[in-house]
């Protein structure tokens, strides 16, 4: 495990105060840990008299789990978001600082950034009628999506997403060879299916992590 991981691994309330106070950011020292599966989120109160840039009192601030997104890849996702809300789509864009939304801890060098709190619920069932809403919504986000490239992400491909975790798996640390045989033809069939409807796709910006609770 690298450095950078166990330093991910290992924060503290201390680290990631002072990584706000680093930007400018004063708080009361008051935080709380979020649901998060990947990253690291948290919840702090800022001293709200004493920051000019934001006038909330509790921001947001996420940690981004180190070797997963590259600094360039999450500012791609950023500058989507961006592109949303100035279309009123109503997505949560971060707070920039200096122009700047993404920001290195001192301590651990470990990327995060610093959002508005919203309050959310995860949500019924839909009704057809917000089916129909839902719909419509995210036609309107996939045509902003389509004028700009996302320059640095990945793109969901057969190479990217079936043929490189194919070649993970087939490392006997990471899958024993007894198992790895039975799943390998089948693997190969599926890709050799997939591959023509593949190529012929449309590539573009999209809202991949669309589940219930992110609405």
């Amino acid at each position: 495990m690298s450095e950078l991981i166990n330093s991910f691994y290992s924060l503290d309330p201390i680290t990631i105060l002072d990584a706000l106070e680093s930007i400018g950011i004063a708080t009361t020292g008051r935080f709380l840990q979020l649901n998060s599966l990947e990253n690291r989120v948290y919840e702090v109160e800022l001293e709200i008299t004493k920051n000019k840039e934001i006038t909330d009192r509790f921001i947001v601030t996420k940690f981004y789990r180190p070797e997963r997104w590259s600094f360039n890849e999450i500012q791609d996702e950023h500058n989507f978001l961006k592109n949303l809300s100035k279309e009123d789509i109503p997505v949560i864009t971060p707070y920039y600082i200096n122009e700047k939304s993404l920001f290195n801890c001192p301590k651990t060098n470990i990327i995060f950034s610093i959002f508005p709190k919203f309050s959310g619920r995860n949500p019924d069932e839909f009704s057809d009628q917000e089916v129909e809403t839902l719909g419509r919504l995210f036609a309107r986000l996939h045509q902003v999506g389509a004028r700009e490239k996302a320059l640095f992400r990945k793109t969901l491909n057969i190479e990217n997403m079936a043929s490189e975790y194919l070649t993970y798996l087939s490392n006997p640390s990471v899958m024993p060879e007894v198992y790895f045989s039975h799943i390998y033809n089948n693997w190969q069939n599926i890709i050799a299916m997939a591959r023509p409807f593949m190529n012929e796709l449309k590539i573009q910006r999209i809202h991949a992590d669309a589940h219930r609770a992110n609405l």
